[in-house]
């Protein structure tokens, strides 16, 4: 056997292992620093119902406007649609997305609503027109006609406008202030009102 070949193929396969060593410890930080990010990330999560004109991303504490835009269409369609059979049913589908802030306002209010319309048998449609989203503050605002109906079969028709501010809470869309406008009102015209 001949030992410098020997000691040269020793130290080469030592030289080999401390080569390996050092790369797999700076792979296993790269690993570590990976997985600290992707537990850290906040993700958005896509949608595609089919009320949405474009794709809708919802993330843990923000919507996309088309999210926004869909969250308001329907509330009013759902308070603007109301007949005494569905009328007790308008708090049950309303009040699990509010906000604490205005839970107990928008209940009473859906109350005396209610009340109202079990009491002068009223129905009401709502034929939504338009739909805008406020780039300034992110509230929807939801114009339509509003045809109101009585006893008598005599109907009213008015123009109103619905308007709806919402805040994402753990990629949920809750309702955070509505206004209910006689005639119609755009963002513009919110803007300089307030």
């Amino acid at each position: 056997m001949n030992l410098p070949d020997f000691l040269k193929t020793w130290h080469g396969a030592q030289d080999e292992n401390r080569f390996q060593r050092r790369s797999n410890l700076i792979l296993l930080a790269i690993n570590a620093l990976l997985v600290m990010a992707l537990l850290a990330k906040s993700h958005t999560v896509i949608i595609d119902p089919p009320g949405l004109a474009a794709r809708g991303e919802i993330g843990s504490g923000s919507a996309n406007p088309e999210v926004r835009r869909a969250w308001g269409q329907f509330y009013a369609t759902l308070l603007g649609n109301v007949t005494p059979a569905n009328a007790s049913e308008l708090a049950t589908l309303l009040e699990p997305g509010l906000t604490p802030q205005i839970y107990h306002q928008v209940s009473q209010a859906l109350a005396a609503q209610i009340k109202q319309v079990n009491d002068d048998k009223i129905t009401t449609r709502f034929l939504p027109k338009q739909t805008y989203v406020s780039d300034k503050t992110g509230h929807v605002f939801v114009v339509g006609d509003l045809v109101t109906e009585g006893l008598r079969g005599v109907s009213e028709r008015e123009t109103r406008t619905y308007e709806f501010g919402f805040i994402v809470s753990n990629y949920q869309v809750l309702l955070d202030d509505m206004r209910i406008h006689k005639g119609e009102v755009t963002p513009k015209i919110a803007e300089k009102t307030s």
